[in-house]
């Protein structure tokens, strides 16, 4: 998505960065319901538009969009809009980039997020690359000690919502029907 010819097309200041989400606001547990989400994030690198910190010395992202891992990168393009609550800058979600993890460092962030450390340590003992077997659905739980049907699920689940598709939406640039493809998919 170019923001700079989005900009020139619409008074809505449009910016591009990569953020990585340190603090999920809303809902302060769990998922939303309607996938409207307020995370608080540290700007990594701006791409395009200047971004405007907090007194937190970081910017908050929401509106409608994938619940996002924490401590994850992804590339964001926002709309930035003043907060007449908080008076302040905030930054309203229009699409995303992320790309699958590939190191297995990356790998092994991604997986400490959603699953204990020995869990993690046990997939890793059978699986250079465990995203992919996952992706290429090769991955085998039962040869994981500790791991079973359920988990195998919720983390097959996580990697298809926020890799699979974000690379589908990204193609497509159909960031604002996110709720649409995603209740599609869940329904398959």
């Amino acid at each position: 998505m170019d923001v700079l010819n989005l900009n020139k097309d619409n008074d809505k200041k449009y910016h591009k960065a990569i953020l990585e989400p340190v603090r999920k606001l809303f809902p302060p547990s769990g998922s939303s319901e309607n996938n409207y989400y307020i995370y608080s994030c540290n700007l990594i690198k701006a791409i395009d538009g200047e971004f405007k910190l907090n007194s937190y010395d970081n910017i908050t992202l929401l509106g409608t969009m994938p619940e996002l891992e924490l401590f994850q990168q992804f590339t964001i393009t926002a709309i930035e809009e003043e907060s007449k609550k908080y008076k302040g800058k905030q930054y309203v979600f229009v699409t995303m980039e992320s790309e699958l993890p590939k190191s297995k460092e990356q790998q092994m962030r991604f997986f400490s997020s959603l699953l204990t450390p020995t869990q993690v340590e046990n997939i890793f003992k059978v699986y250079d690359s465990p995203i992919d077997e996952f992706v290429n659905d090769t991955f085998d739980y039962n040869k994981v000690y500790g791991f079973g049907v359920i988990m195998y699920d919720k983390v097959k689940k996580r990697i298809l919502e926020h890799y699979v598709l974000f690379e589908l939406l990204a193609e497509l640039s159909l960031g604002k029907l996110f709720n649409c493809i995603i209740s599609i998919k869940m329904l398959s």
